[in-house]
Order: C-alpha cells, then structure tokens, then sequence
C-alpha cells in the first residue's frame, strides 16, 4: 500500500513538461520481386522525400527500414554522401 501511495504522489508532482523527443520509421510498402533497371535509384528518391516530410513534421531521427531497398556496393559510396547532405541541410540522425 505504501508503495502504491509513493508512486501516486510522484506522478502527481512529475514535470509534465518533460522533453520529447520525435523518431520517424521509414518502411516503404514495395514488391520487392519486381526489380527494373533504374528501381534502386526511384526508392532511394522515395526515401530521402518521405524522409524530408518527417524532417518538416519535426523528427530528429529518422530510421530507414533494412529491407526497404537492395543497394548494389558501387551504388553505396554515392547513397552515403546523399545521407551526409541531408543529415547537414535537416540537422537530423539519419539511421540508413
């Protein structure tokens, strides 16, 4: 009983005006049996838009799904400064 009535008196003196802080998920809903030449490049424009409109809603870390995309290596030096710019412009963490 006594620790029923610390834990109700604590909750009704907390700071109700704690800091949040906003994480956005992005998982694209794509088939991924349906490969085109050009499919890794279309996602990743998808990704960095969808990744935009968390920044604007006020997310401070974004996390992209692992499956979202298979992104060949020779592709991943050019995917990584994209991230670098984005992170700079947005002032965000990009977990990619």
């Amino acid at each position: 009983m006594l620790v029923l009535l610390y834990g109700d008196t604590r909750l009704a003196f907390a700071n109700s005006h704690s800091k949040t802080l906003q994480v956005a998920m992005i998982n694209l809903q794509r088939n991924r049996w349906d490969r085109l030449d050009n499919v890794e490049h279309e996602i990743v424009r998808e990704l960095f838009a969808v990744s935009q409109q968390a920044a604007d809603a006020g997310a401070k870390v974004i996390a992209w799904s692992e499956a979202n995309a298979d992104i060949p290596l020779d592709y991943e030096d050019d995917l990584i400064e994209l991230g670098k710019e984005f992170v700079k412009e947005n002032e965000v963490f990009l977990f990619m």
